[in-house]
């Protein structure tokens, strides 16, 4: 039988589900498509205009799945691929060159740099300012400086901007070149992806569409031009990411894990979360899953009977996620911030929707609650400020209230309050939240208008870069905000305004990659926990920024790839008859050989 006829016969087979997904798919990115009309012009979107919608779509995304499915995907251009994307150090410098070229002119009109608030309090903390907490806006006076945004970062930006003045005259020309370290650093992170990608199984076509994608999309110089934490932390978990799927890999073909690829692991997990703290709730939960498998799959063969190979995997897996762990919550706030005088940021980062899902209720519906209820919220928060400083479109307001000299025990009773309110007024916290819908319906761009500084002018922020006024736009990235973001996202063709949208990166890509999944490669679910963790992480942003989601829009290309990782069977998609994988290449043992055939020759 020929490969054609043996792609129709698979596709044909696989009709309901792909019909399936394509049809859940087609509502889903629909609702995203056409919710805020929805919402902002009730009337607009008919019920038969969003069914067309969603048929339309439904459409577009079974045509993309067959195409995902066929064997001339995973076949077209493989010589070229095994060649081009061969994980050498050759090709990740090659392609790592290519890329910088390829974003030279972005980054030179984003020069000098983008610094926002956050950097600008770092900054001035190091510099010996008055020490204040962002979020209630108070001096610290016996702090040096605060927990609030990551101390780690505050030290390598605070070291940036010394260095700058002493050996460059002038802090900016250090943080030019941070930029361009920086970019750099996620340029060879990207290409080395794409050399993993192909390593480890994906389609040539899908190698090569991550490297046009991280290359051609203008969104990631101009963010590598940002100084900010999030952006120094997206080479640590991009890297990251793959270690695990690579350790889950592992962990499923009872492959030992070894010290250094163990320590290569705890080492990138602990630097994410010094970096951007909210990785912990991302990177510790996925590890301790993988865990739970191993054990699992031990006591399985421990049960069968059959000769069991030992449950290290499993106990060296808790200890990469408990190293970071404890060293993140016990170590540095409880032994190092204490003696170096470091405040702590607290806890209602991460409450901050319960905290604006009550303070809506506070204002709306305070006369109703019982002096229980108000008693609970204001061992936490000053009940009687609540519903003057509530605002629907963000929490910060509210979130700033939060009461320092709270305990676990108060925030405990907290949080029961606020399901109970949850179960009284549910419409008060879906409109509490709406802010959010940015995230999942399209029509917010994912990357920002550009500045140079600004941000806590009222605190000395004016002082730190005096050649900026604050606020200040170049005539270059004035160019890239009427090119890019007036341009490109506003008015440009549809499938560049969805390029450029977050909810394809927070939505439409992760449903297309877990439909993939489902269809494909459902060996490798427990590879999406990160995914679905990232998604997790947007339900409790205290606002809409773009960068509360950079995880899944660094990763779009990794996603795609999930369902094809390890899963070929041995010798398809090659140059030639009889040549290897790209693991066989590289004289290592093919992890496809142990597969079973794809799905389609079932």
């Amino acid at each position: 039988m020929t490969a054609k006829a043996k792609d129709g016969g698979a596709l044909r087979s696989r009709a309901l589900p792909l019909g399936m997904c394509s049809v859940a798919l087609g509502l889903v990115l629909a609702a995203s498509y056409l919710g805020r009309a929805a919402i902002e012009r009730p009337g607009e979107v008919t019920a038969l205009g969003f069914l067309g919608t969603a048929l339309v779509i439904a459409l577009c995304c079974a045509a993309l799945l067959a195409l995902f499915l066929s064997r001339g995907f995973l076949r077209w251009g493989a010589a070229l691929a095994d060649f081009s994307f061969a994980l050498r150090a050759r090709n990740v410098v090659a392609l790592t060159a290519a890329m910088l070229l390829l974003w030279a002119p972005v980054m030179l009109l984003m020069a000098p740099f983008h610094i926002g608030p956050d950097t600008i309090a770092q900054l001035l903390w190091w510099e010996g300012y008055p020490v204040f907490d962002p979020s209630s806006r108070a001096f610290l006076p016996d702090a040096a400086m605060s927990d609030h945004h990551p101390v780690l970062v505050t030290v390598v930006y605070g070291l940036c901007y010394d260095l700058g003045t002493l050996l460059l005259g002038t802090p900016e020309r250090a943080f030019r070149a941070f930029c361009a370290l920086q970019s750099a650093a996620m340029a060879a992170t990207f290409s080395y992806a794409c050399c993993w990608l192909r390593e480890r199984g994906a389609p040539p076509m899908l190698c090569l569409g991550a490297f046009l994608f991280w290359a051609c999309l203008p969104i990631f110089p101009m963010m590598m031009q940002e100084v900010v934490k999030d952006m120094l932390s997206m080479p640590v978990f991009v890297l990251w990411a793959m270690a695990f799927a690579d350790c889950f890999w592992k962990v499923r073909e009872r492959a030992p894990l070894s010290r250094g690829f163990s320590a290569y692991l705890a080492a990138l997990t602990l630097l994410g979360a010094l970096t951007r703290k909210t990785l912990l709730y991302i990177t510790v939960p996925s590890l301790l899953a993988l865990a739970a498998l191993a054990a699992w799959a031990w006591w399985k063969e421990r049960r069968k009977g059959a000769a069991a190979r030992d449950a290290s995997a499993a106990r060296r897996l808790l200890a990469i996620a408990a190293v970071p762990a404890v060293i993140m919550l016990v170590v540095l706030p409880k032994v190092v911030f204490p003696l170096a005088s470091v405040a702590p940021g607290g806890p209602q980062e991460m409450l901050a929707v319960p905290i604006q899902q009550v303070s809506a209720v506070v204002a709306e519906h305070g006369e109703e609650l019982s002096e229980e209820d108000r008693a609970i919220i204001g061992r936490v928060l000053p009940y009687d400020e609540l519903a003057g400083a509530y605002s629907p479109s963000l929490a910060d307001p509210v979130k700033d209230l939060w009461k320092r000299d709270s305990n676990g025990a108060d925030r405990a009773a907290f949080l029961m309050e606020w399901l109970r309110l949850g179960l009284r007024y549910p419409g008060d916290y879906l409109q509490s939240v709406a802010y959010l819908n940015n995230f999942w319906l399209t029509g917010a761009c994912v990357v920002g208008p550009p500045v140079v500084v600004w941000g806590w002018e009222d605190r000395g922020g004016s002082d730190l870069f005096p050649a900026y006024g604050s606020g200040y736009r170049t005539e270059g990235q004035q160019q890239l905000v009427d090119g890019v973001i007036e341009g490109l996202w506003g008015h440009g063709p549809l499938p560049m305004r969805l390029l450029l949208d977050t909810a394809t990166y927070v939505l439409w890509v992760p449903a297309f990659s877990l439909a993939l999944l489902l269809l494909r490669g459902r060996r490798n679910w427990p590879v999406a926990v990160p995914l679905l963790l990232s998604m997790a992480v947007a339900f409790v942003a205290p606002a809409f920024q773009a960068r509360y989601v950079l995880n899944l829009v660094f990763l779009a290309p990794l996603l795609l790839a999930l369902s094809y990782l390890w899963l070929r069977p041995a010798g398809e998609g090659d140059g030639a008859e009889g040549a290897g994988s790209g693991c066989q290449a590289a004289g290592r043992p093919s992890p496809e050989d142990a597969e079973p055939p794809l799905p389609a020759e079932a």
